[in-house]
């Protein structure tokens, strides 16, 4: 759930960099969760995760895997 919502606002953030007039609607989507994870996090904590933002034309604008592949 905390992930989620960690997501959701990278992706807030995102669109407010963007023209108004060219935002349709936002989409965040988990692509994967941890198996057999029963710690559920708490506030207060720290959470680290990847992502990639990519537009609707499948252009990618920014990635946290970029900098472990290079």
């Amino acid at each position: 759930m905390a992930l989620r919502c960690v997501l959701a606002v990278l992706a807030i953030a995102g669109i407010t960099l963007a023209d108004p007039e060219t935002v349709t609607k936002l989409k965040v989507e988990v692509v994967s969760t941890p198996e057999g994870c029963t710690e559920k996090s708490k506030n207060g904590d720290m959470l680290t995760m990847h992502y990639t933002g990519t537009l609707d034309d499948g252009h990618k604008f920014d990635s946290s895997l970029e900098s472990l592949l290079a």
